[in-house]
C-alpha cells in the first residue's frame, strides 16, 4: 500500500518564494519529499512566479555540456532568474571539483535573491548504511559553503 501524500498545503508554505526564503527536505524514500517540491514549485506558477524543478545528477548533467558548449554561463543566468529552483536528490550524485564549483555558483547566485528548494534523501534509514559510509563533502569548508546559501 502506498503512502499518502504529505497533508502540508503548499500554498501556505510556497509564500517563502516571495521572502527568499529556501526549503530542505529530507527523509528516507517514499516520504513525499520529491512530491512536496513538486507541489511548490507548482504552487508558484499558479500564482504567477517563474519555477524550475530538476534532479541534480541531470542539473550537473546540465552545466557540464553547458560549460563544453559555451552555454554554462547563459543557463547559470537563468537558474539565477527562476524565482522557485527545485534541486531534487540532492545526495545521489557524486561530486568532483568542478560540479561542486557550479553547484556553489547556482546557489550563490541565489542567495537572499530566489527560493530553492533541496530534497535530499536519509540513505541510513532506507538502506541500513553506518553513518560513516554515507556520502560527505570532502571538506568542511564546501559543507559550510553550501549549508549558509540554503538556510
Amino acid at each position: 500500500m502506498a503512502a499518502a501524500p504529505p497533508t502540508t498545503n503548499p500554498a501556505c508554505i510556497c509564500t517563502n518564494h516571495l521572502k527568499k526564503q529556501n526549503v530542505l527536505l529530507t527523509g528516507p524514500t517514499g516520504v513525499g519529499k520529491t512530491w512536496l517540491a513538486c507541489a511548490l514549485a507548482h504552487q508558484a506558477c499558479r500564482q504567477g512566479y517563474s519555477a524550475y524543478y530538476v534532479r541534480l545528477p541531470r542539473l550537473l548533467d546540465e552545466l557540464s555540456i553547458g560549460r563544453a558548449d559555451g552555454r554554462c554561463s547563459k543557463l547559470l543566468k537563468q537558474l539565477a532568474k527562476v524565482d522557485v529552483l527545485a534541486i531534487d536528490d540532492w545526495r545521489l550524485a557524486v561530486l568532483d571539483d568542478v560540479h561542486r564549483r557550479d553547484l556553489l555558483e547556482v546557489l550563490d547566485d541565489r542567495h537572499n535573491a530566489r527560493s530553492t528548494v533541496v530534497t535530499r534523501g536519509s540513505f541510513r534509514w532506507t538502506t541500513g548504511m553506518p553513518l560513516s559510509a554515507m556520502p560527505r563533502w570532502p571538506t568542511p569548508s564546501s559543507t559550510v559553503s553550501y549549508t549558509t546559501r540554503i538556510s
